[in-house]
């Protein structure tokens, strides 16, 4: 099965699932009242289950490692290809663009994995990025060493340009020549910095300006970075815009009035963010990311617990072949030197891959057969800013996989055209699947919320007054109450009821729950039995 004809089965299998719907609005309607006797309908549309991860379309060398992780910390397979393909996008970013057609794209990919506390993502990570923390921790400690050697060049060169400046018997033109063979202050070294976890945008600027040219930001906890200052109301947009600016072309403007001004230019930034369902839930609802196309840059990931089937096994995933494999790949990537211009070393000048003429008219094909399911009647209608960066996508991780499979390659063969488009349209299945979950409206989280903290202390009647004093905190106002209740009686959940009595005291809104439909087992919002 070549590429296009991959789209057009994932593009299907959305079909087939009802995937591509709109989600519920939860609006309220006028229509007759239900059944009293009829089952409760359901509050939102079902999230169906991910399809299979094709993590044989890693390559030989992330496949196998994927596979490994899984087999051996049992996480989750497709939590395990995330974490060692943006692993690898880490080490391979310095080292080429794609070219096709006069066009450049950078090897720099970003993902956002969303897994419940417990699924062991830490663990994951902590093992696909072991080489990048050795490597980091070695650069680290010769730019301390360097800068003790740049603290003493920039003493003299302090003391050299006062001497400089205190010139008189050649008055000026003596003292400006003086000056000018003298030269700029040294640049102080590199920091030795690789991973970032909740940078600010200036934070990173002023990294890559210390020379830094390829840079991670990679957190198992994402709530720490899109909790942080760098996304306060106050900054998020300026951080959003800059981050955009690097994955599209490694470009960043700092504009200061205080300190200066600057722009970088051959800067890549990776990134992978892994976060939890509720904070999941947050991100892909924000229209600031969404709008401003933070979140179209991302490949998004949910896949399906592995909790209750991970029986202890007695190996160390470190020693495993597969694992020892991937991590040489990786440690021989970051400690190859990227090529920059000779002008300004900082400034990476990375070679092109280009495609075989095969990969090409395939990768072609892959292109049109995403256009066209953008359409009104397309299974991509629904998430547009992410099926439009699809085709890129592939070309992206196509280029990662072959400089990992080959890191002296300079073409991008059919297999790794092949492979990246299943990847990127298994991706795209999650948008599909993810982001209508996020156009829940509140009124229907709420009435959620209420019927499951009634169902954790089994509490078949409730009233406002309980409800805004000792409720959950998303219905802690009168008119939250009323619109959380309004929901379940329209749905079937809750019944109003009249001159009821809760303890010993009469009230005067009161409905009682039916806290599970029948074959129904009673479930927490999260899920869990």
């Amino acid at each position: 099965m070549n590429a296009a004809d991959r789209v057009r089965a994932e593009a299907d299998r959305i079909r087939t699932n009802g995937h591509n719907r709109n989600a519920a609005d939860g609006s309220v309607d006028h229509s007759p009242p239900r059944d009293a006797a009829a089952p409760p309908e359901p509050l939102r549309r079902t999230i169906l289950p991910p399809a299979p991860y094709p993590g044989d379309a890693l390559g030989d060398v992330l496949g196998p490692a994927a596979r490994a992780l899984h087999d051996t910390v049992q996480a989750p397979l497709a939590l395990c290809g995330q974490s060692v393909l943006a692993a690898a996008s880490l080490a391979a970013q310095p080292h080429a663009d794609v070219s096709i057609d006069g066009r450049r794209y950078p090897t720099t990919l970003w993902c956002l994995s969303i897994a419940e506390s417990g699924e062991r993502k830490t663990a994951v990570d902590k093992i696909a990025l072991a080489p990048h923390i050795e490597h980091e921790r070695e650069q680290i400690e010769l730019a301390e060493r360097a800068a003790i050697k740049h603290a003493a060049k920039l003493a003299a060169w302090e003391a050299t340009h006062a001497i400089a400046k205190k010139i008189k018997k050649g008055g000026i033109d003596e003292v400006r020549e003086a000056l000018e063979a003298l030269g700029p202050a040294p640049e102080p070294a590199p920091t030795g910095i690789l991973l970032v976890r909740e940078p600010t945008i200036e934070a990173l600027q002023k990294i890559f300006l210390r020379g830094a040219t390829s840079l991670g930001l990679y957190a198992d906890e994402g709530a720490t970075w899109f909790g942080g200052h760098a996304m306060s109301q106050d900054h998020a947009m300026r951080t959003i815009g800059a981050l955009c600016k690097l994955w599209d072309d490694g470009t960043s403007d700092r504009v200061r009035a205080g300190d200066g001004s600057s722009k970088i230019y051959g800067r890549r930034l990776a990134l992978h963010m892994m976060c939890q369902p509720i904070i999941a839930e947050k991100i892909l609802s924000d229209e600031l990311l969404t709008g401003q196309g933070f979140l179209a840059r991302c490949c998004l990931a949910w896949p399906a617990t592995t909790a209750g089937t991970r029986t202890y096994r007695t190996v160390d995933p470190n020693c495993d072949a597969a694992v020892r494999r991937y991590a040489d790949r990786m440690r021989a990537l970051l400690a190859r030197a990227p090529r920059t211009r000779d002008e300004r070393p900082a400034e990476l000048n990375p070679p092109a891959l280009v495609l075989t003429e095969e990969a090409k008219m395939t990768w072609i094909a892959a292109y049109n057969a995403i256009e066209a399911e953008i359409a009104p009647t397309g299974a991509y209608n629904q998430i547009r800013p992410w099926a439009s960066k699809a085709a890129e996508q592939v070309l992206r991780v196509a280029g990662v996989l072959t400089l990992v499979s080959d890191p002296r390659a300079t073409r991008i063969g059919i297999d790794a055209i092949t492979g990246a488009s299943q990847l990127v349209g298994w991706h795209m299945g999650e948008a599909v699947r993810l982001v209508d979950t996020a156009t829940v409206p509140p009124k229907v989280k709420r009435a959620e919320a209420v019927l499951a903290w009634a169902r954790e202390r089994g509490i078949a009647v409730v009233d406002s007054r309980t409800l805004c004093n000792r409720g959950p905190n998303i219905v802690r106002t009168a008119d939250a109450v009323s619109e959380a209740m309004e929901v379940l009686v329209l749905h079937g959940w809750a019944t109003p009821l009249k001159h009821a009595i809760v303890g010993d005291k009469r009230v005067r809104r009161a409905w009682e729950l039916r806290l599970s439909a029948p074959g129904e087992s009673q479930v927490s919002q999260s899920g869990e039995e």
